[in-house]
């Protein structure tokens, strides 16, 4: 139709009040103003019944000056329960860490100091190093739904 969306769906998109759902999650600060905070599609929801949004996590660690590209999500590990996983792609002077252990143990320690601010439960559990580009949109965002699938299927390999 002339308003940009396909005949037959309106209803679908609208709430019954007439808002357009866009996915997105939003809080309303005590001054009335809306903050976007994350996605729908991409809130992790623990078995414990909390709730987290990724790009909270991932906003706080990309400003570590090592991080290039970062995705964090969650699995469930049967003996530890919920685990919160973030792979993240190094900035280019910092590569050697991928062989460097020493390198690799001090990034991991500057990361869980920048993540203190978050509540504990929304702290990465376990920081992977990946050399290979994380998969990206063509507006430079990370795929969260291809990193994840290509996790998943490398612990199929390892397990």
């Amino acid at each position: 139709g002339r308003n940009g969306f396909l005949p037959g769906r309106g209803g679908e998109l609208k709430t019954a009040d007439g808002w357009f759902k866009t996915g997105d999650l939003g809080v309303i600060d005590s001054d009335g103003y809306l903050y976007v905070v994350g996605r729908i599609k991409s809130m992790i929801v623990l078995s414990s019944g909390k709730k987290l949004q990724p790009e909270e996590v991932e906003e706080i660690l990309v400003t570590s000056p090592y991080v290039k590209n970062v995705c964090v999500f969650s699995i469930t590990a049967q003996a530890a329960g919920d685990k919160i996983i973030a792979i993240i792609n190094l900035q280019e002077r910092f590569q050697e860490a991928y062989k460097n252990p020493q390198l690799k143990n001090q990034i991991t320690a500057d990361l869980k100091s920048l993540c203190e601010s978050l509540s504990a439960f929304k702290r990465p559990n376990e920081f992977i190093f990946q050399e290979a580009s994380l998969e990206l949109t063509s507006s430079q965002k990370v795929k969260r739904a291809a990193v994840v699938k290509s996790f998943e299927l490398k612990q199929g390999k390892n397990a």
